[in-house]
């Protein structure tokens, strides 16, 4: 039989969840500008003429630059999907309370937001705009029916 938690110790877990969540995602933003030299260096390591070397680092960067495209994408979306909980449980206890015609208006007002917050986006930091933006919209319809 397993004892259970305190209200403090529920709350201790939650908070290391959730600084574990969001220190791994800096940690991977920091990625991308650390790794660029390390590929440099390796593709200049590898020798050769000035042909292979240019060659050689082309063919890392596109490797370097879909990898970390990947992992990036997986974070994100982890991270849509941790935002949604609670912004599921939100739009739900305000659909209790407020008119439901206000509240859908103000989740599409929410969408253009987000839809023109990605448009515009210019480097991936900008994405974490779009990403709570968005979750407010998906929150909507939590079954995923439109």
């Amino acid at each position: 039989m397993t004892p259970s938690l305190s209200r403090a110790q529920r709350f201790w877990i939650l908070t290391a969840v959730f600084l574990g969540w969001m220190f791994a995602g800096m940690e991977m933003s920091l990625m991308i500008p650390a790794t660029r030299p390390a590929i440099q260096a390796f593709a200049y390591s590898q020798g050769g003429s000035e042909p292979e070397i240019a060659t050689n680092f082309v063919r890392m960067e596109v490797m370097a630059d879909q990898w970390l495209s990947r992992f990036i994408a997986a974070f994100l979306l982890g991270a849509q999907s941790f935002l949604g909980i609670p912004a599921t449980l939100l739009l739900g206890w305000l659909a209790d309370r407020m008119n439901k015609a206000k509240l859908m208006a103000a989740c599409m007002l929410f969408a253009i937001l987000s839809m023109m917050v990605l448009i515009f986006a210019q480097e991936h930091w900008q994405i974490w705009f779009f990403l709570p933006l968005f979750t407010v919209v998906e929150a909507t319809f939590p079954g995923g029916n439109i």
